[in-house]
Protein backbone atom coordinates (compact mmCIF):
# COMPACT_ATOMS: atom_id res chain seq x y z
CA UNK A 1 0.00 0.00 0.00
CA UNK A 2 2.66 2.44 0.84
CA UNK A 3 4.13 1.85 -2.38
CA UNK A 4 1.07 2.51 -4.05
CA UNK A 5 1.10 6.18 -2.47
CA UNK A 6 4.66 6.77 -3.50
CA UNK A 7 3.73 5.90 -7.10
CA UNK A 8 0.92 7.66 -7.24
CA UNK A 9 2.73 11.03 -5.80
CA UNK A 10 5.17 10.63 -8.11
CA UNK A 11 3.15 10.25 -10.76
CA UNK A 12 1.29 13.59 -9.88
CA UNK A 13 0.87 15.40 -13.50
CA UNK A 14 -0.79 19.26 -13.62
CA UNK A 15 -4.63 17.64 -14.41
CA UNK A 16 -4.59 18.32 -10.08
CA UNK A 17 -4.42 21.16 -8.42
CA UNK A 18 -4.33 20.85 -4.53
CA UNK A 19 -4.76 23.99 -2.14
CA UNK A 20 -3.97 23.94 1.51
CA UNK A 21 -4.25 26.64 3.95
CA UNK A 22 -2.23 26.67 7.16
CA UNK A 23 -1.57 29.08 9.72
CA UNK A 24 2.16 29.48 10.34
CA UNK A 25 2.82 30.55 13.73
CA UNK A 26 6.51 32.93 14.68
CA UNK A 27 8.38 34.59 17.19
CA UNK A 28 6.44 37.90 17.67
CA UNK A 29 10.31 39.27 17.35
CA UNK A 30 10.49 37.51 13.72
CA UNK A 31 7.52 38.87 12.96
CA UNK A 32 8.55 41.33 9.54
CA UNK A 33 11.31 38.54 7.96
CA UNK A 34 8.97 36.17 8.34
CA UNK A 35 5.98 37.87 6.32
CA UNK A 36 8.54 38.90 3.92
CA UNK A 37 9.76 35.72 3.10
CA UNK A 38 6.23 34.26 3.01
CA UNK A 39 5.20 36.85 0.23
CA UNK A 40 8.18 35.78 -1.85
CA UNK A 41 7.96 32.00 -1.35
CA UNK A 42 6.47 30.57 -4.94
CA UNK A 43 2.88 28.94 -4.43
CA UNK A 44 1.92 30.72 -0.79
CA UNK A 45 -0.33 33.88 -0.22
CA UNK A 46 -0.67 35.19 2.50
CA UNK A 47 -4.38 36.33 3.71
CA UNK A 48 -4.22 37.48 7.28
CA UNK A 49 -1.33 38.20 9.94
CA UNK A 50 -0.67 39.27 13.18
CA UNK A 51 1.92 40.92 14.30
CA UNK A 52 1.76 38.55 17.53
CA UNK A 53 3.26 36.14 15.17
CA UNK A 54 -0.04 34.20 12.76
CA UNK A 55 -0.16 34.25 9.50
CA UNK A 56 -2.93 32.80 7.58
CA UNK A 57 -1.64 31.45 4.27
CA UNK A 58 -2.54 29.25 1.09
CA UNK A 59 -0.28 27.19 -0.81
CA UNK A 60 -1.13 25.82 -3.72
CA UNK A 61 0.76 22.82 -6.19
CA UNK A 62 0.11 20.14 -8.23
CA UNK A 63 0.76 17.70 -5.76
CA UNK A 64 0.22 17.18 -2.30
CA UNK A 65 4.06 16.53 -2.04
CA UNK A 66 4.70 19.95 -3.52
CA UNK A 67 2.47 21.56 -0.77
CA UNK A 68 4.43 19.75 2.21
CA UNK A 69 7.83 20.42 0.27
CA UNK A 70 6.54 23.89 0.83
CA UNK A 71 5.41 23.69 4.46
CA UNK A 72 9.13 22.19 5.04
CA UNK A 73 10.40 25.11 3.45
CA UNK A 74 8.46 27.44 5.64
CA UNK A 75 9.29 25.66 8.62
CA UNK A 76 12.71 26.92 7.67
CA UNK A 77 12.36 30.52 7.78
CA UNK A 78 14.30 31.70 10.74
CA UNK A 79 11.84 32.48 13.98
CA UNK A 80 9.05 30.34 12.64
CA UNK A 81 8.19 27.78 15.20
CA UNK A 82 5.08 25.89 13.77
CA UNK A 83 2.54 25.74 10.81
CA UNK A 84 -0.83 23.72 11.44
CA UNK A 85 -2.80 22.88 8.35
CA UNK A 86 -6.55 24.11 8.71
CA UNK A 87 -7.95 22.47 5.17
CA UNK A 88 -6.36 20.91 2.17
CA UNK A 89 -8.65 19.79 -1.51
CA UNK A 90 -7.42 18.81 -4.55
CA UNK A 91 -9.41 19.13 -7.54
CA UNK A 92 -8.88 18.36 -11.35
CA UNK A 93 -7.46 21.35 -13.15
CA UNK A 94 -9.97 21.56 -15.67
CA UNK A 95 -12.56 22.00 -13.24
CA UNK A 96 -9.93 24.76 -11.51
CA UNK A 97 -10.09 26.46 -14.57
CA UNK A 98 -13.55 26.45 -15.10
CA UNK A 99 -13.94 27.93 -11.75
CA UNK A 100 -11.55 30.56 -11.93
CA UNK A 101 -13.18 31.48 -15.43
CA UNK A 102 -16.18 31.86 -13.94
CA UNK A 103 -14.90 34.75 -11.70
CA UNK A 104 -12.16 36.27 -14.00
CA UNK A 105 -9.06 34.74 -12.27
CA UNK A 106 -6.31 33.61 -13.54
CA UNK A 107 -4.85 30.21 -11.99
CA UNK A 108 -0.85 29.35 -12.15
CA UNK A 109 -0.10 26.16 -10.07
CA UNK A 110 3.88 26.16 -9.65
CA UNK A 111 5.59 23.45 -10.79
CA UNK A 112 9.09 24.12 -10.32
CA UNK A 113 11.38 22.21 -7.89
CA UNK A 114 10.53 24.18 -4.56
CA UNK A 115 13.78 24.26 -3.27
CA UNK A 116 15.75 25.90 -6.13
CA UNK A 117 12.81 28.19 -6.07
CA UNK A 118 13.09 28.86 -2.07
CA UNK A 119 16.93 28.71 -1.52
Amino acid sequence: MKDRTIQQHANATQDEVHISSFIVYSKPDAFANVAQALKFTLGVEVHAEDPAGKFVVTIEGDSSKRIMDVVENIGKIPGVFNTAMVYHQSIEASAADEDAEEFGIRVVVPTEDIDQVTH
